[in-house]
This record gives C-alpha cells, sequence and structure tokens, in this order.
C-alpha cells in the first residue's frame, strides 16, 4: 500500500469529520498541508511526513477505535449539547481520542450505539445504500395480532409518500402491553415510531438491540467494550475496505482497564470480579498442615471456643487455688 493518501480519507480516518465533511473543510479553505492552504480535493499527502492543520491545529493519525455503548435513555446522541444534558461521550472517558456516535439514538431510546474514530467506515456505516440492520424490541400499548404484524411486514405509506418495510415479530403480550421486534435497513427517521402511529399504536419503550451485526448484550446501561477484531474486520470486508485496522483498546488510550465499565472505580470492582471465586465450595479457610479446622472456625463466624474455653479452665484453676487456701 503507498504511503500517501487523499487528504479528504486521511482527515476522516484521523477522525476530523467524515470524508464528506472533511471535503467541505478542504473547499472552505481550512486546512493546510505543511503551511500552505490547500483546496483541491484531489490533494496527496503523506501522514508520516506532512503536517496537516485544520483550523490552525495539528491532525496526526491515529489508530482505529471502535467502541459499542448501551446507551441509557436520557442521554444525548451527540459529542456535545448547549443546554447541558449528559451526552453518549460523558459515558466514555478516554482521553486524547476524539470520537463520536456512529447515527443517532432518540433522548428515550435505549440500547446499542457505536463510538469511533474512524471516518470512512462511519460513513459506510450509515449511508442508506446499503441497507445496513438495525434491530429494535418495543414495547407498544394494548394485545398487537398477527394481522397488524403482518401489515408492518408488508410495509407503510408514509405522509411524505415513501413507504416503510421492516421484519416484524412477535415477543411476548400480556394484554396490557406487547412486546415486538422489528427490524429495518432504510434509514428513515423515527421510522419505528411512524410506522406504529400509522396502525394506531403507541410506543412505550424502544430498545436497540442489534446495529450492523454488534450486539451489547452483557452490557448493563450505560457501560461499553471494545469492538473485537474480528467484529472490526466483519465490518471493514463488508464494504471492502482495505487495510488492517488495529483494535485498541481502553487501556492502549490510558482509560479503563476493563473497556465494559465506564463509572469511577470500574477496573478495580472488574478486578476483584475476575478474582471472587465462582462457586460457594470455593470459598472456604485455607487448611493448616498440622490440625483440621473445626466447624466452630469456618468462613463467616468467629472462634468464640477458645476464649470461652480458656475463662473456663481459668476459673477451675483459681477455684482449685481457693480450696487449697483452706484447707491449710
Amino acid at each position: 500500500m503507498s504511503d500517501t493518501m487523499r487528504l479528504q480519507r486521511f482527515l476522516a480516518q484521523a477522525g476530523v469529520a467524515s470524508r464528506r465533511k472533511s471535503e467541505q473543510l478542504i473547499v472552505a479553505g481550512k486546512v493546510s498541508v505543511n503551511g500552505r492552504v490547500v483546496r483541491e480535493l484531489g490533494t496527496q499527502v503523506d501522514p508520516r511526513a506532512d503536517r496537516v492543520m485544520v483550523e490552525g491545529r495539528r491532525v496526526l493519525q491515529q489508530d482505529h477505535v471502535w467502541l459499542v455503548l448501551h446507551k441509557p435513555p436520557n442521554t444525548i446522541s451527540s459529542t456535545h449539547d448547549p443546554e447541558g444534558r449528559q451526552t453518549v461521550l460523558d459515558l466514555v472517558p478516554i482521553p486524547n481520542v476524539r470520537l463520536y456516535p456512529v447515527g443517532r439514538l432518540d433522548w428515550a431510546t435505549s440500547g446499542v450505539l457505536l463510538l469511533t474514530n474512524d471516518g470512512l467506515l462511519a460513513e459506510q456505516l450509515l449511508h442508506p445504500r446499503h441497507e445496513i440492520p438495525r434491530t429494535y424490541h418495543v414495547k407498544v400499548k394494548g394485545a398487537m395480532s398477527i394481522a397488524e404484524l403482518e401489515k408492518l411486514r408488508e410495509g407503510i405509506q408514509l405522509d411524505n409518500g415513501r413507504r416503510a418495510t421492516c421484519e416484524a415479530s412477535l415477543l411476548a403480550s400480556t394484554g396490557l402491553h406487547t412486546w415486538i421486534e422489528m427490524t429495518i435497513k432504510q434509514g428513515i427517521n423515527h421510522q419505528i415510531h411512524k410506522m406504529l402511529e400509522a396502525i394506531e399504536r403507541e410506543v412505550l419503550k424502544l430498545i436497540r438491540v442489534e446495529f450492523a451485526g454488534i450486539r451489547a448484550d452483557e452490557l448493563p446501561p450505560g457501560r461499553y467494550r471494545a469492538l473485537t477484531q474480528r467484529e472490526i474486520n466483519e465490518l471493514r470486508n463488508t464494504f471492502g475496505l482495505e487495510g488492517e485496522t488495529r483494535r485498541v483498546t481502553a487501556e492502549d488510550l490510558g482509560g479503563r482497564r476493563h473497556p465494559r465499565t465506564a463509572g469511577a472505580g470500574g477496573a478495580k470492582k472488574a478486578a476483584a470480579k475476575r478474582r471472587k471465586p465462582t462457586s460457594s465450595k470455593q470459598v472456604t479457610t485455607r487448611k493448616p498442615t498440622t490440625r483440621k479446622p473445626t466447624t466452630k472456625t469456618s468462613v463467616g463466624r468467629k472462634p468464640t471456643t477458645k476464649k470461652g474455653g480458656a475463662e473456663k479452665g481459668g476459673a477451675k484453676k483459681r477455684g482449685a487455688k481457693k480450696r487449697g487456701a483452706k484447707k491449710r
């Protein structure tokens, strides 16, 4: 592979912006190479030798970082919120890396959200022409019928004239509400809400359980993990992207040692959890080399027998001394 690449591609790989937005920065004259402002989109740069600046700030080549976050509800899927509300980046305290969410989840929606600094791959994942599957579990008010599910599968004509389609199946129903699974690929804003509103059904809860084959089944809300190398390679192979991407963990970046834990002290808790015995049979006292422990010295109980025995023995000795003194 050549050491040079197009300037907009370098900016996207460095996490400055998507390739399209990087092109806009170049055309606007906000990018310079070796001290000279560059406006030509086909400009070739060597990331190791050339000095690239965007709005006066140096851009350095970075290893790609890919994380999956279990986004909790009432969180903004953005890098910054002018109203001061919690954003998804507040949950991922990794220094010196410019991460941004791949797509968005609504304020009240929870579930799988990818975070990365790989602008090229993120752009491919979000482009509607690739029809990347997104799977949701949806809690709907009332009991849904098979006929209603079939309407969703056949497609719903939206107000803008576009036909929204999905895969839909029943998960559970209590009569008061119904859980269904919906997989969409079109990338229509608020597609699930619009489709269910069209058949007069109210969405009570929305959880994204899978995006582009990536899941977060074991992650509690607000926690994250690094994608495995296999997961990253499968994503890249989907779009025929060349080049090997080394998986960077949170520990590599000076973040949390355990990539799933975003809270303070998470590394210590994760390490303690790994050291903790997995069954109650393992939680026993260590056997001494000379004698077996008695049942009264088992874990969680104080060894009171020796102290009590010593007190009784001392009382007997004092009583014997008194009787001896009386005889004399």
